[in-house]
């Protein structure tokens, strides 16, 4: 299609009403005609436009495509969808399980004591805690009210925290945060503080606080929770308010790992759209069924993705406020969740879990064949097949363990694969899912939502590529935030208007959509970098072939400053090995160095080898790259490849003869 044809199809489409786009995305669901066994079947004239073709909505129904997002805020959309079936459980936490209509009683009492503490709309309250029942109910209150939650990371130190509640009327917070915010607390700010253990069955709270004791509280301007929870509401009318869907619900930090955090601002619409997408996205669901909560609710991807979405399509969510990876097998033993979200680490946490690996049993299996009597040894593995969505997100799923956790799956009876997604704290934590099967390839993150739109754009020239062209993503959505709080020019930065007015967020990530509309991710913009002599490195592609080899249990790859040029930077692979191989890093580097000299040319390998003993991460569960970036050459072995070209052989590693050849 010739420029300008495109550009006027654009403009018309832009003018469609909401009846006509739906009409001409049924027409594209068509096209698309989606056979769940063998995938798209493109029957049609696509273009070669994701952003116009749509081949995401053929794995949808039509009661997706022409069903509308509530118009409601966090709070109605929940109260409607709890009153159709009020007395089945929805929350479980240590032994306590609360019903549904026992949860919309508490809310309700909740958003009258706040009311009474002079908090109203617009009003902001700052939650300092981990994921517990008292956070749930205090989102939904704050909602019914009309103010705004910000969720809070308690590991924070003290001037992180005082700067993010700068602005806050009222602190809840966990108790044993208080050391840290009496001394930095406004004269006019009060606070709540509870314990962790607050909604605890009485048997479990008893045992918890005899080896837990609860803090002194010393502030003159605090209340404990039970203090709070005898404030009478009797003489409490909760004022009526205009509320919208495009009213603010929540702050959020964002990540941090690309710059500093900034708060942003997540809306009704958001926190409804992605619960109705997500309903409308394959994932199973059935009355009663159990949803495991492990994500930490001052992330987007837990309070929306990990609360309000599974509260609002009926799961029972039992609560785990503060995950270890070590005791993953235990809450999956115990729970037999059908659902949960996690992030890459999670999973392999899963596969290594003592409580799983342990609980396979070795038993003699006897037959006759051909009038002989048969034994074999075979080993019975425990049953996972009560998992029909194991979720991950929240940072990049390497293949090698996406293959390695299907395989462990099917290994322990169960026939689903590892779910992925993609989205960020700006679009309300997700916008890409894995539908079906049909849109699951190893290495995908699935298709858009079906009210979520996306293109990947040219980073120098701004326009559209076709597909398998990589680009980054732009992601137009529902869920989309409303800015950032009081920082019009980092939105600005964010989010871009295109030739017909409607709005983008750029997500910094570089992608490329198949025809059938799987997006394959290949890196983070702000993670690329140059070399001295102007080749762009892709280090995501580094890592993928080093966590090929047998020996290497994690590895990520950044680039460093190179001490011998003015400007640009060369690969740094830092690597993890297995147990059984520690010891042996110069061995090992010299087969890393030939895969990568066999699968790359010489200006696409690592330059640097750093073997360490994990991987960090941010509290959100990403890799810190930014710390592996500022530790430039320290501790890392030169690549022979460097030794050669620069000739330096002031190295920590011996200098070795390469046995394949150059490419």
């Amino acid at each position: 299609m010739e420029k300008q044809d495109l550009i006027e199809l654009r403009e018309a489409l832009s003018k469609l009403n909401n009846e006509e786009r739906k009409q001409r995305d049924l027409y594209q669901k068509a096209l698309h005609n989606i056979d769940i066994e063998k995938g798209p079947i493109i029957e049609g004239p696509p273009i070669g436009y994701a952003s116009i073709d749509k081949p995401n909505l053929g794995y949808y129904d039509n009661e997706a495509i022409l069903g509308e997002i509530p118009q409601a805020t966090m709070y109605e959309y929940l109260e409607k969808i709890f009153n159709t079936t009020p007395n089945s459980y929805c929350l479980e936490y240590y032994g306590t399980k609360i019903r549904k209509k026992k949860f919309l009683k508490i809310v309700d009492e909740l958003s009258k004591k706040y009311s009474k503490m002079g908090i109203g709309k617009w009003d902001i309250v700052s939650m300092i805690s981990v994921t517990t029942p008292e956070l749930i109910y205090t989102i939904y209150a704050l909602n019914k009210i009309g103010a705004i939650i910000n969720l809070i990371d308690p590991r924070l130190s003290a001037d992180n925290l005082k700067e993010k509640c700068m602005e806050s009327k009222l602190i809840v917070s966990l108790d044993i945060v208080e050391p840290k915010l009496k001394n930095i607390l406004r004269n006019d700010q009060k606070v709540i503080y509870y314990p962790i253990s607050e909604s605890f069955s009485p048997i479990v709270k008893k045992i918890y606080n005899s080896k837990n004791p609860a803090p002194k509280i010393n502030s003159a301007n605090a209340i404990s929770w039970s203090e709070f929870m005898k404030i009478p509401t009797n003489d409490v009318v909760l004022p009526k308010i205009e509320q919208s869907e495009d009213d603010v619900a929540i702050l959020e930090s964002t990540s941090g790992t690309t710059g500093p955090s900034k708060l942003a601002m997540l809306t009704n619409k958001g926190a409804n759209s992605v619960a109705w997408q997500y309903e409308h996205s394959g994932i199973p669901h059935t009355p009663g069924s159990v949803f495991l909560n492990i994500m930490p609710a001052f992330l987007s991807y837990g309070v929306i993705a990990g609360i309000h979405m599974p509260l609002t399509l009926g799961f029972k969510t039992v609560i785990i406020p503060k995950r270890e990876l070590k005791d993953m097998g235990k809450y999956i033993s115990k729970y037999k969740p059908q659902a949960y979200l996690d992030i890459p680490n999670g999973y392999t946490a899963l596969k290594n879990s003592p409580e799983i690996i342990n609980s396979s049993k070795d038993h003699d299996l006897s037959f006759n064949l051909f009038n002989s009597n048969i034994k074999i040894k075979c080993r019975k593995r425990k049953d996972l097949s009560f998992i029909s969505s194991p979720g991950v997100g929240g940072d990049h799923l390497s293949q090698e363990l996406e293959e390695a956790t299907n395989k462990f799956l099917k290994e322990h009876n169960n026939n689903h694969h590892i779910a992925k997604g993609y989205g960020m704290t700006e679009l309300s934590s997700a916008a890409i899912v894995n539908v079906s099967e049909a849109c699951n390839s190893i290495g995908s993150v699935g298709v858009a939502f079906p009210k979520t739109k996306i293109k990947v754009v040219n980073p120098e020239t701004g326009e559209e590529v076709m597909y398998n062209e990589e680009g980054e993503l732009y992601i137009s959505s529902p869920a989309l935030f409303k800015g950032y709080y009081k920082n019009e020019e980092a939105t600005n930065k964010e989010i871009v208007l295109d030739e017909n007015g409607e709005k983008w967020i750029k997500t910094g990530d570089y992608f490329t959509v198949a025809p059938n509309g799987e997006l394959f991710f290949k890196g983070r913009k702000k993670m690329m970098f140059v070399r001295p002599d102007g080749h762009n490195n892709h280090p995501l592609e580094m890592t993928e072939l080093v966590l090929n080899h047998p020996a290497v249990k994690d590895a990520f790859t950044v680039g460093i400053q190179s001490p011998y040029d003015i400007q640009g930077k060369y690969p740094k692979v830092s690597i993890v090995l297995k147990d059984e191989y520690k010891g042996q890093e110069e061995q090992i580097q010299k087969e890393l160095e030939d895969l990568c000299m066999s699968n790359f040319s010489q200006r696409d390998v690592p330059y640097y080898y750093n073997f360490r003993d994990e991987i960090p991460y941010t509290p959100g569960g990403k890799i810190d790259f930014i710390s592996l970036e500022k530790e430039g050459t320290d501790n890392t072995r030169k690549a022979q490849i460097l030794i050669e070209e620069k000739g330096d052989t002031e190295s920590i590693n011996k200098p070795y003869q390469r046995k394949k050849t150059i490419r």
